[in-house]
């Protein structure tokens, strides 16, 4: 499973107020993929630990101009106090690209194998935890 960061919106993901991301790359991923949430994946110096926040399903995958997300887009974004031009204005300052840029718009839902109720970080427990079950659900895709 990859670790997907989620540096500039680690509040939204841990209240789960955050159910879309726009990403420059991720471009290979498919509905049905799982990702695992992270605070930070890269930069972390040297003893540096990756904090998880949760396993996501990936939902759907869009592609888009970057200038056209709407404020329900925003909303789904995390941002529900940003205008469409405000949320585009961040996006450009932090991934250096045009606001006409095509994006990867992925949808996703938190893990419902943990329990859906939780917030915050994930423990290392309840990560191994996640990882047994995941694995007995794809070797036994029926039960």
């Amino acid at each position: 499973m990859k670790n997907m960061s989620f540096f500039l919106t680690t509040h939204q993901m841990k209240k789960r107020t955050k159910t879309v991301t726009r990403r420059l790359g991720w471009g290979s991923l498919e509905v049905g993929n799982y990702v695992m949430a992270c605070v930070k994946c890269q930069g972390l110096g040297s003893g540096g630990k990756i904090e998880r926040i949760w396993p996501l399903k990936i939902t759907g995958i869009g592609r888009e101009p970057l200038n056209t997300i709407t404020h329900a887009g925003c909303v789904k974004e995390g941002f529900s106090e940003m205008s469409p031009r405000q949320f585009v204005d961040m996006f450009c300052k932090h991934n250096k690209c045009t606001r006409e840029h095509l994006v990867n718009v992925i949808e996703f839902e938190f893990s419902s194998l943990l329990d859906s109720g939780a917030t915050g970080a994930m423990s290392d427990a309840q990560w191994y935890w996640w990882m047994q079950q995941r694995d007995i659900l794809l070797e036994n895709p029926g039960h």
